[in-house]
């Protein structure tokens, strides 16, 4: 089945580059069903595919193992489906016309193969070049029934990236928090404590907690865009 989960930015922060790829047939009609469904639900909008973040579940028969199933990225599925019905190697710097994505991108997609002895490649040598061979393992063999792959940049990045995209979330949540009380504020100009909270919960498009409220509240009055009522210390008046 072909699924996907569309996030907003807010939701999650954007991948400084997006590599292209050219995608097997299925899955480019997929594409096109999907968005022809989606921008005409949610009209102005713009779909922007993550790549980096896709997955694919191949099945495979290897020769000495039998039946596999093999659990990707989105690269690495278009790797080994452009390889499974080859019997002749293939060079890095085909490979990378044919698939279409960038030279880093499909150099970590093929180390990560190598290692999991899904691939060979000539010289075995550590070392990418434009001309080395590639071609698939024949031999390989593994008594595991699902095979789960990770990119080299993934296992090496994942706990850091993990924490960046959290913070960066934090981080852009708290923007739009920040905006839609002062848009509130300025509106009404005096709102109590409860009413500001209760509306700012309404109007965000996320899940947020009474403590991240108030976080923002409290950076706001620092910034003076609002102030404490003199009398009564439970409402906030605007200022301009």
């Amino acid at each position: 089945p072909f699924s996907v989960r569309v996030l907003t930015d807010g939701s999650w922060p954007k991948i400084d580059e997006t590599p292209n790829i050219n995608l097997p047939k299925e899955i480019k009609e997929c594409h096109k069903i999907f968005e022809k469904f989606y921008l005409k639900k949610h009209k102005g909008q713009k779909l922007v595919w993550q790549y980096p973040r896709s997955t694919a579940v191949l099945t495979a028969e290897f020769p000495k193992c039998g039946k596999k199933e093999l659990r990707v990225s989105a690269f690495q599925a278009a790797v080994l489906l452009q390889m499974s019905d080859r019997t002749e190697p293939i060079s890095f710097d085909r490979l990378c016309g044919v698939i279409g994505v960038d030279s880093k991108n499909l150099q970590q997609t093929l180390t990560s193969l190598v290692e999991a002895r899904l691939l060979l490649k000539s010289p075995p040598v550590p070392k990418v070049l434009p001309t080395d061979l590639y071609v698939t393992n024949r031999a390989f063999k593994t008594n595991r029934i699902m095979i789960k792959l990770e990119q080299i940049r993934q296992r090496s990045r994942r706990r850091f990236e993990r924490r960046e995209v959290q913070e960066q979330v934090i981080a852009d949540r708290g923007v739009v928090i920040d905006a839609t009380i002062v848009r509130l504020m300025k509106t009404r100009k005096t709102v109590a404590h409860k009413e500001l909270m209760s509306e700012v919960v309404k109007k965000v498009r996320f899940a947020c907690t009474a403590g991240d409220i108030l976080k923002r509240i409290e950076v706001l009055l620092k910034r003076e865009y609002m102030g404490r009522d003199e009398n009564n210390p439970e409402i906030y008046n605007y200022k301009a």
